[in-house]
């Protein structure tokens, strides 16, 4: 594990004013990298994966999300478990990545090989 500070110079920078963080219900993930199809629904929201289920909801327009989150209650309520102002404690705990592995052959596509792999990464 290696650990790794680092101090931003704002707290709270103006671009994340008026931004959500939104932990995704179980029975949804958001796989696409610019969370594209998700919220396809409202055309003006953007929705950022911040790793597993976690996300970043944001607005072009000031007030336009909390409008959004007023109006279309239940609809957030179902997709969501939890959903809020952005806090700089708000982080995501996992973050998934991709590996590319050549020249494996498909009978040794095996759980402990993949975890030797990401084992090997780890150090």
């Amino acid at each position: 594990e290696v650990a790794f500070e680092y101090k931003t110079y704002e707290e709270k920078p103006k671009w994340l004013e008026h931004n959500y963080f939104g932990v995704l219900s179980e029975n949804l993930e958001c796989n696409n990298p610019k969370g594209e199809h998700f919220l396809d629904c409202f055309f003006s929201i953007r929705v950022s994966p911040l790793g597993c289920r976690t996300v970043l909801l944001r607005a072009d327009e000031e007030g336009e999300l909390e409008e959004l989150l007023k109006e279309e209650r239940v609809w957030f309520g179902k997709c969501f478990e939890l959903i809020r102002r952005w806090e700089p404690s708000d982080v995501a705990t996992d973050r998934y990545i991709w590996l590319q592995c050549y020249g494996i052959p498909l009978n040794s596509w095996e759980e402990i090989l993949f975890r030797n792999i990401s084992n090997q990464l780890d150090s």
